[in-house]
């Protein structure tokens, strides 16, 4: 099969991008000096992309920012293209001796088990390592509530919440967004941990993406008791970026009754999977917050980032 790769971004409408970390606007946002952009083709048809930026000399990654991005194809492509449209990329970059090393951070397995095993199974039979791996959790959702699918302890804390008058909201001023966002600075620091964006830097995405980033809260007697930040990664995965509650509430977790909020957002408007990211960190699980996901009725899956020596 001849594919022809074009780099730089292409004028056609129909360039496929599988999620907001795909997508030229996302690249645009975050590109340097040294980032890449190609497009793959067959006979006139585009059957997927990649961008790729240098983070060290030589050494390209793709994404530069964001949780993860890698090759995106069009949902119509078979094995047989995407192995084809990565065998064209390798020999390219050996051709044009722009990189020495590429790391590609997959999206987890669960939001597309057949796609990504896929990409999996080609990625290794092109020499790609496994040079890190981590444990990432989702939730279906589907027509059962998620109070249904909540162990004990989060059933009991979603209904001391209910009966003591807590209520979820999304905000959409940016005066509330802020203070959405430092209960969530507070919560981490609490915890001796950085929050990895700026409220700017936030402010700057959601500029580019209006439609895609959502703050929501969970008040007691006015009181922001927890909050969380989720981004629309495309029309079926609803990702929870950030969310926490607010030192001194510990008593209620209000956590449990926000994740419900979130959960009944998701189902009136179509998403069918909740991403609540990864829990683990070089490849170590943190017990604690995998316990706390599991008890909300979040499973594990694995999500994998790929590396492939070039020179």
């Amino acid at each position: 099969m001849d594919i022809e790769i074009k780099e730089g971004f292409s004028n056609d409408a129909t360039i496929v991008a599988n999620d907001i970390f795909h997508t030229r606007a996302f690249y645009a946002l975050h590109q340097n000096e040294k980032s890449l952009f190609f497009t793959f083709l067959s006979e006139n048809k585009i059957l997927g992309t990649i961008h790729l930026t240098e983070v060290e000399r030589d050494i390209f990654q793709s994404p530069f920012r964001g949780t993860y991005s890698g090759f995106s194809f069009s949902e119509h492509c078979d094995y047989h293209e995407i192995d084809a449209c990565i065998t064209a990329l390798i020999a390219h970059l050996k051709n044009t001796l722009v990189a020495k090393k590429i790391i590609l951070k997959n999206a987890p397995f669960a939001h597309d088990i057949h796609r990504n095993t896929l990409i999996f199974n080609i990625l290794l039979n092109n020499n790609f390592k496994i040079s890190q791996q981590e444990v990432n959790h989702t939730l279906a959702i589907d027509e059962q509530s998620l109070l249904g699918k909540m162990k004990r302890n989060n059933k009991k804390r979603f209904n001391k919440c209910q009966r003591n008058g807590f209520l979820f909201q999304q905000v959409t001023s940016s005066e509330e967004q802020q203070k959405v966002y430092q209960i969530i600075v507070e919560n981490r620091q609490s915890k001796g941990y950085a929050v990895s964006m700026t409220f700017e830097q936030l402010m700057a995405m959601k500029a580019v993406f209006p439609k895609e980033i959502y703050f929501f809260q969970t008040t007691f007697e006015e009181q922001i008791a927890a909050s969380s930040v989720c981004i629309r990664l495309n029309h079926k995965v609803l990702y929870v970026f950030y969310w926490g509650d607010k030192p001194g509430f510990e008593e209620y977790s209000p956590v449990a009754f926000l994740a419900d909020g979130i959960y009944k957002f998701a189902q009136h408007n179509g998403f069918t999977l909740l991403d609540a990211g990864t829990s683990s960190l070089n490849g170590i699980l943190n017990q604690g917050v995998a316990t706390f996901k599991e008890g909300l009725g979040f499973s594990s899956s694995l999500k994998l980032t790929y590396e492939l020596l070039l020179k």
